[in-house]
């Protein structure tokens, strides 16, 4: 596989259900998928808190 989407998922899903769907679309589209999953009470907590990461993601390249 030769490029890699990251993929940011705030929300309610089973850990397990969610790498099932990434490695089924991996498959699919024969790219990696590097996955963070954090609940929405940890996304505001962090947000909060200023995590650097959280300030990243509105400015990184999306894919349309």
């Amino acid at each position: 596989m030769e490029e890699t989407i990251d993929l940011f998922v705030v929300g309610e899903i089973a850990e397990r259900e969610l790498h099932q769907l990434v490695s089924d679309i991996e498959s699919e589209i024969g790219k990696e998928i590097n996955y963070t999953l954090m609940t929405k009470a940890e996304f505001d907590k962090r947000a909060v808190a200023g995590e650097p990461f959280l300030k990243r993601v509105p400015e990184e390249k999306k894919l349309c």
